[in-house]
This record gives structure tokens, C-alpha cells and sequence, in this order.
């Protein structure tokens, strides 16, 4: 993909406007979870809590995700293999050895 110019050009777009991208998609996350939580709470229910499958991210999370995206870009600068040129936080270069 990054041997693509167009596609380079266009990654290059994106990375400029990933915080505010994460940002907001988090921001959703978190009104839509404090719905679901205060909803819960009125109905003195737990509406399937187990089930729900969009919770807001940790900003760790965010953190590294815009730092992997960075790392990509190097993968279209550099003929290093992809693999090296990303560091894993040591717990996912663990599981991801298996």
C-alpha cells in the first residue's frame, strides 16, 4: 500500500487530522456510555453491561494508537520490514510472538 503514492498522499491527510478523528469518536463513546449507564441506573437495571461493546478508550489507548499510525508512515519513507519498524508496548510483542 505505501509503495502507492496516492495512497501515501492521502495517509498523509489522515495522520493530520487523527487526533481531532480519535478524539471525537471517543467523545461519542463516552455521551453514549454515560446514556447507557444513567439509563441502568433509572431502571435500577443492568441492561446487558456485559454486552456492551463500544466503551470509550483509556487515553493510553488513543496514545498509542496515533503512534502506530505514525509508525506506519516510516514504513513508505524506509525498506525496513514493517514488523521491526513498529514497537509494540512488551505486553502485545509478547502475545504477539506466539
Amino acid at each position: 500500500m505505501f509503495a502507492c503514492e496516492k495512497f501515501c498522499k492521502g495517509y498523509e491527510a489522515f495522520l493530520e487530522i487523527i487526533d481531532s478523528q480519535l478524539e471525537e469518536e471517543n467523545n461519542r463513546k463516552i455521551i453514549k456510555f454515560v446514556d447507557f449507564i444513567d439509563e441502568s441506573l433509572r431502571k435500577k437495571t443492568q441492561l446487558g453491561i456485559k454486552k456492551y461493546n463500544k466503551l470509550p478508550w483509556l487515553e493510553e489507548w488513543i496514545e498509542n494508537t496515533k503512534k502506530i499510525a505514525l509508525d506506519l508512515k516510516k514504513y513508505h519513507i524506509q525498506d525496513a520490514p514493517l514488523k521491526k519498524m513498529i514497537k509494540l508496548p512488551d505486553n502485545q510483542e509478547d502475545a504477539n510472538s506466539n
